[in-house]
């Protein structure tokens, strides 16, 4: 996980988190993905946006606790280039803990890290 760039407006209780999900090659299709984690007054919000080729067959969008890996909020989703999809945690999923995001792709196995994560206070 990296990430590209950190806006921070202390005054509006907004925080952005940008971070890139490297593509990832297995001998099939590429996952290449944008995702924005922010918050603001409390809610906790995923974007996703897919910045590579059409994803060949549906993936798991998974937001967990980091703490301890239980799972929030969980979809099945096949995105086409530039598509977006968001999730939005509300604040009693997360009292001040770090959530985070997991892409798992449908067509190959990955690393079983975290892809974005945020702390909402």
């Amino acid at each position: 996980m990296r990430v590209s760039r950190m806006i921070s407006t202390a005054a509006a209780g907004l925080v952005v988190l940008v971070f890139s999900v490297p593509a990832i090659t297995a001998g099939v299709k590429s996952l290449k993905l944008n995702i924005n984690a922010q918050c603001f007054n409390g809610f906790a919000l995923f974007q996703i946006v897919n910045k590579g080729e059409r994803l060949p067959d549906s993936a798991m969008f998974n937001v967990y606790r980091a703490v301890d890996r239980t799972l929030i909020n969980s979809r099945r989703l096949r995105r086409a280039k530039d598509k977006h999809a968001s999730f939005r945690i509300s604040k009693g999923a997360h009292p001040g803990e770090e959530l985070a995001i997991y892409v798992e792709p449908g067509w190959y196995k990955r690393a079983s890290r975290f892809d974005g994560g945020v702390v909402c206070r």
